[in-house]
């Protein structure tokens, strides 16, 4: 009946991911919370109170949730996958594209059983157990939490998917002391605090499939512990967000169908340890009556092959749905990875996932006798043309034919006058071409741009590739100068004034608009009396209008307020306004006189003009 903590579990979980502490600082403190309050006072419920307060924050709040944390879960399930609350989070993620953390669950205290919780069971979300860091800073002494449930699950797959600190963990209590809590539901919020971290970034470059992105990182960039590979007490590692944000430009969202084999390539420095994870969701289908259905599971493997085809190594550990392999490098080289698709479900026709790699990951295979380096200037004005400057060369004793060059940017630069893909042609051996992209900017701040050279060998795209950025300035970032206003004319004798005000501003002024108001100094864009726009004298260098006093002036004080805008245009809102100060004529009642006897005076002449004509 109320929205508040009245257990404290939820608060101490919270406080984890968001508190503003100055000494214990949530992971992501100042990130945006939902209260879904879905247990009572004694920290127990039932499933459809959870399920009915997920789809509220993940589908009716104003602002829904794209990361969802669960600290809870029973032994009293099997953890196979199949529960109707299992299924139903999976479902959750694969329809709302979000990102999940659950906890592994706790050792039953009365048994003494370290069984995997449900929903800590979940295909589509990341699983957390707990790790003891001894309270050090280094990482040599941890040790797995011997609190935390292991896996695997009742169908195989490894769990929980990912460890994080979870014994001697302090935040706040429901009466806003601090507390020290151990256990996988403290764990688990670390790991959704990384995911929030994180969102940003990914969400910007994969739009809504980037909680698959951030799913194959974490498990990616994960320090492997215990035993050499996954395991069911530490999942595939120890999180680590140094790794994670190192290599957060090394992943690739792919679709594949079956029977087919996608071509990538990644850069390793010889002795380097490379690891490789792609991960892949169960797919919602329909439901029937109570019974949630999914696809069948899609499956994909993994093989490395050095540059010259000799095999490495190909996905040792999977998981159903995640599969890793890992190598050490024995030569500075690029290496060729392949995803191959041995099912996927027909009805489903293809499988999104993603790749992550702890090294450069490139799409398609890079062809080792083909170079292409990139060059571009560190820094340039919003105004100018980038010029971007490509040299391909050959550096294989063979010919190679049907080259193209490719060039993709971020969305703050475009092409300009150029079409893509550039046909080459061929080269000869050790021949070298070089080739001018023009670029233009959309927007400022730091901005990349991508090569891409290819041929085609038989079935394979064989590729090179260079990456720059280069960091775009706002040649104009004033906004226009607008002087003190002159007000020419005499009220009591004339029927207008002219307004003259100096403007100026390095890029010329695109308009100069003259706003005015009776009776009240606000003036706004909206709230004003009427305007006029300003027109340029060259001679003089000064803008100005002319206006004809009207008559509900009379009597009354009339302000008016200038609003200039630059002419800086090079791209889209490049512009910058300027605002006046607000100033003001006082129009007497005796204006009165000058305006109405005027007329008058007139009539009077003619009439006895007219008057003189009849005599």
């Amino acid at each position: 009946n109320t929205p508040d903590d009245l257990q404290g579990h939820g608060t101490f979980v919270a406080g984890i991911i968001a508190s503003n502490h100055t000494t214990y600082r949530g992971i992501a403190y100042g990130v945006n919370l939902i209260n879904a309050k879905c247990l009572a006072s004694n920290g127990e419920g039932l499933e459809d109170w959870i399920l009915n307060a997920i789809e509220w924050a993940v589908a009716e709040v104003t602002d829904p949730a794209e990361i969802i944390n669960t600290s809870f879960g029973t032994n009293e399930i099997d953890p196979d996958g199949q529960s109707r609350f299992t299924k139903a989070i999976d479902k959750f993620i694969d329809l709302y594209d979000i990102a999940w953390a659950t906890a592994a669950g706790n050792k039953d205290q009365e048994t003494g059983s370290l069984r995997l919780n449900v929903p800590g069971d979940i295909f589509n979300g990341l699983t957390v157990g707990a790790i003891n860091d001894k309270n050090t800073v280094q990482r040599s002494d941890d040790t797995w939490a011997d609190f935390s449930c292991v896996g695997p699950t009742e169908d195989g797959r490894f769990k929980p998917d990912i460890v994080a600190p979870g014994v001697g963990i302090t935040s706040v209590g429901i009466d806003g002391t601090l507390r020290v809590g151990d256990g996988t539901s403290f764990s688990t919020p670390l790991v959704a605090g990384a995911l929030a971290l994180i969102a940003p970034v990914l969400i910007q470059k994969f739009y809504h499939e980037w909680y698959l992105a951030a799913r194959a990182l974490l498990t990616n960039s994960a320090d492997d512990w215990g035993t050499v590979g996954p395991d069911n007490y530490t999942g595939w590692g120890y999180m680590n967000l140094y790794n994670a944000w190192g290599t957060r430009d090394f992943i690739i969202i792919d679709e594949i169908m079956e029977g087919d084999s996608l071509p990538y390539s990644i850069y390793a420095e010889n002795g380097s340890l490379v690891k490789i994870t792609v991960v892949w969701d169960r797919h919602y289908k329909s439901t029937i009556g109570s019974e949630i259905l999914f696809y069948n599971l899609s499956n994909l493997d993994i093989t490395v092959y050095s540059s010259d085809g000799k095999l490495i190594n190909y996905n040792y550990y999977e998981s159903k749905n995640v599969i890793q392999v890992s190598f050490v490098a024995n030569v500075t080289d690029y290496y060729n990875i392949f995803v191959e698709a041995e099912f996927v479900d027909s009805d489903l026709e293809e499988e999104t996932f993603a790749i992550a790699s702890s090294a450069p990951l490139y799409k398609g295979i890079v062809a080792a006798n083909l170079t292409v380096s990139l060059t571009l200037p560190s820094t340039a004005y919003d105004s100018e043309i980038v010029v971007a400057n490509v040299t391909v060369e050959n550096t294989g004793d063979d010919l190679i034919s049907g080259i193209y060059l490719n060039v993709s940017m971020s969305k703050g630069l475009s092409l300009y006058n150029q079409n893509l893909p550039i046909y080459l042609g061929d080269l000869q051996a050790h021949e070298t071409v070089n080739v001018k992209v023009y670029l233009k900017s959309n927007d400022i701040g730091s901005q990349k741009v991508k090569a891409i050279v290819y041929y085609v060998l038989g079935e394979m795209i064989l590729r090179g590739v260079a990456l720059k950025s280069i960091n775009i300035v706002d040649d104009d970032t004033d906004p226009p100068e607008i002087g003190q206003a002159q007000i020419e004319g005499q009220l009591i004798i004339l029927r207008s004034i002219t307004i003259r005000v100096e403007i100026t501003d390095d890029s010329g002024i695109s308009s100069a608009v003259l706003y005015y108001r009776a009776g009240n100094s606000e003036i706004t864009e909206n709230e004003n009396d009427g305007y006029v726009e300003l027109k340029y004298d060259p001679s003089q260098k000064v803008y100005y209008a002319e206006l004809s006093i009207k008559l509900e002036w009379i009597g009354k004080t009339v302000y008016f307020r200038i609003k200039a805008v630059d002419n800086d245009n090079d791209r889209l809102n490049d512009t910058e306004v300027a605002w006046s100060d607000v100033f003001s004529i006082e129009v007497p009642l005796t204006i009165n006189m000058g305006i109405i006897l005027i007329p008058i005076l007139l009539i009077l002449i003619i009439g006895v003009a007219i008057m003189m004509k009849r005599k």
